[in-house]
């Protein structure tokens, strides 16, 4: 498990890192691409390897220098949680990220999966319960994996899967343009369940098995976009109904016009 404490490297430009810090899954750094990189400034990520082993690339053009990579690991025993996470007792850990800055919910996902997690789920109430005695106490709104952006009001799993929430939200305010479920303790005689725009900045929680078994769901980025785009779509056929009524209404009331005068028109 590796800490990054702080990254201080040239910016990206465009689409490419020339100067990053990868990281690589046993030891064939140089005959293979790094599953995970990181260039600019960043501070506060943690990084779990894939494997048994890890190995970490520094790449510089020397042409843009910041202050390099500040960073700490620690082997991690298999059964346990990595460091600055929970232990539920069988077998869960958890670790509500708070750090700056704050991210949407494809985002967090993507955090989560960097440290071989997902999005919390709640299942059953012993996860119900677990997380309000756990994260009640924290009057910060947290993302978990789950949204509606597939089928709207449908919920689904940050995997895909339905009807792996308990139990169901109402999700009051829920529209089209709010997609993405976290949780608010703050009014405390509700359900913590709310859903917001994805694109919303704020914490999250992970959570993974300790036992390494986690499969990690990949990036949630078109997913997200996906159901952006069926919304604009949809916005655009009703506007395009709408269009043509009007237009018809005109055509009618000319139509309509011509008829009177025709009749008013001496013979």
């Amino acid at each position: 498990m590796v800490e990054i404490l702080e990254v201080d490297m040239e910016a990206q430009l465009f689409r490419s890192c020339l100067d990053y810090i990868g990281f690589h899954d046993g030891n064939q750094a140089r005959l293979t691409r790094p599953y995970l990189s990181f260039c600019g400034y960043l501070r506060n990520r943690q990084v779990t390897s894939q494997s048994d082993s890890l190995t970490i690339h520094f790449i510089s053009d020397e042409l843009v220098e910041g202050r390099g990579v500040k960073l700490s690991y620690e082997a991690v025993s298999y059964g346990e949680c990595d460091i600055g996470w929970l232990s539920r007792g069988d077998g869960m850990c958890y670790r509500h990220v708070e750090a700056e800055p704050k991210v949407g919910w494809a985002d967090a996902q993507e955090q989560c999966g960097q440290m071989q997690a997902n999005l919390a789920s709640i299942r059953d109430q012993n996860d119900y319960d677990y997380m309000s005695n756990t994260f009640g106490h924290t009057p910060a709104h947290s993302w978990i994996g789950y949204t509606d952006a597939d089928h709207e009001g449908t919920v689904m799993g940050v995997n895909s899967k339905l009807n792996t929430i308990w139990p169901q939200p109402l999700l009051p305010g829920n529209n089209d343009d709010r997609d993405c479920l976290y949780l608010d303790y703050s009014l405390s005689d509700r359900e913590p369940y709310r859903i917001a725009d994805c694109r919303t900045k704020q914490t999250f929680i992970c959570q993974k098995r300790n036992n390494w078994s986690t499969v990690v769901v990949g990036s949630q980025h078109e997913r997200i976009r996906a159901g952006s785009r069926m919304r604009t779509a949809n916005y655009t056929i009703w506007l395009l109904i709408l269009v043509a009524l009007i237009l018809f209404l005109i055509l009618l009331c000319i139509l309509c016009q011509g008829t009177a005068i025709r009749k008013l028109a001496p013979l």
